[in-house]
């Protein structure tokens, strides 16, 4: 470690004025602490990671019940499969709905939590949850 910048053990314990085992001794507990600080956040990502995946379990739950009960006629579930994908006037042609109900029910349906925003756009919390609603 040392020996890449030109310094060696001795060189530091000159400088410092310590004993170079001492000086080897905290670079050796310097270096295992990092180790273990790197193995310590890598089981903490692991446990974050499978929160994650158990919190967007739970979600995909919960917005496939909104989902029933929101998308109760055919206008609404074509409408909230192209979220995202088209204009709101592309939308209103595609789908009979008004340009003001579709605004509506985006607001409607981003209170209730099965829409987010992007910027000025709504978008769908998850992309494949659609398919099957």
């Amino acid at each position: 470690m040392l020996a890449s910048i030109g310094l060696e053990t001795k060189d530091i314990a000159w400088t410092l004025g310590k004993d170079p085992h001492v000086i080897r001794q905290t670079l050796y507990q310097a270096k295992t602490s990092k180790e273990s600080k790197r193995e310590e956040m890598s089981d903490q990502e692991k446990k974050l990671g499978r929160l994650v995946e158990l919190t967007e379990a739970l979600l995909r739950t919960r917005i496939s019940e909104l989902l029933e009960k929101e998308l109760d006629d055919p206008k609404k579930k074509e409408l909230y499969r192209l979220t995202g994908k088209k204009n709101t006037r592309e939308l209103s042609d595609l789908t009979g709905l008004s340009t003001g109900a579709i605004s509506g029910l985006w607001q409607r349906w981003y209170s209730k939590g099965i829409l987010k925003k992007q910027g000025k756009f709504y978008i769908r919390i998850f992309e494949e949850e659609t398919e099957d609603a």
